[in-house]
């Protein structure tokens, strides 16, 4: 197990999940968010039943922006319940459950879910490529 690596994949894990955090008035960083990412080949896909829905960074980024920013979503935020992280050399996959929390138009909301995230070894550090997930 390469250690040092699964330290720098955790910290980049932990900055995605916090990108989504608004609690207590913080405001979502989503320029730091960007900077996770290998920007030309970053696909984002949600599994909902049967369906995958791909789409790019931007289009995945926008409305959480939007509702996480304009009242919609507050005291939101999700956190890993488990993990495990696969790094064979400048590949590595970070499988995780998850759970989220905050109030959606003044309505308690919450869930959880499985997300497969995989990275590359950069010259700038780990970076992720691709996020695959499934609310459950």
């Amino acid at each position: 197990m390469n250690k040092q690596a699964i330290t720098a994949i955790d910290k980049v894990i932990g900055t995605f999940f916090a990108a989504f955090d608004n609690r207590d008035g913080k405001t979502p960083n989503f320029d730091d968010f960007y900077d996770l990412f290998i920007i030309d080949c970053a696909m984002i896909f949600k599994r909902e039943g049967d369906t995958l829905n791909p789409m790019g960074l931007d289009e995945f980024v926008s409305p959480r922006e939007v509702m996480l920013t304009d009242g919609t979503l507050l005291n939101f935020y999700e956190w890993e319940t488990e993990q495990q992280t696969l790094v064979h050399g400048g590949i590595a996959t970070r499988i995780c459950r998850y759970e989220k929390s905050g109030l959606l138009n003044g309505q308690p909301y919450s869930g959880q879910g499985d997300k497969h995230i995989q990275l590359v070894l950069t010259p700038q550090g780990w970076k992720i490529a691709t996020v695959m997930w499934q609310d459950s």
